[in-house]
């Protein structure tokens, strides 16, 4: 299984560093358009694997559910949360 890391591609990481630390929370939603799509698919494969639902009686491939969650990223349903505090990513519902 991969690893979920957030490779960011943010101009001002540093800032963002430096707020996070001075934060009272230290959960920040960073734009998934922002993640190289190695770190997002990986974002999103361990978000899969985690999952222990039945889909009922239709199977989804992996390739299937990737592409149903990056469809609900790019519709703004879900979105990625990074945690400073165990420096972990999340996919979040928004609804």
């Amino acid at each position: 299984m991969k690893s979920a890391e957030c490779v960011f591609r943010i101009p001002d990481l540093e800032i963002v560093r430096v707020k996070l630390k001075n934060a009272v929370s230290l959960n920040v939603e960073i734009p998934h358009s922002q993640l190289s799509y190695e770190a997002l698919r990986a974002i999103i494969e361990e978000f899969i694997s985690r999952e222990g639902s039945n889909y009922g009686p239709i199977e989804y491939s992996l390739e299937e559910k990737v592409g149903h969650v990056m469809q609900q990223l790019d519709r703004g349903e879900v979105v990625v949360n990074f945690d400073a505090a165990s420096e972990t990513c999340n996919l979040i519902s928004t609804r």
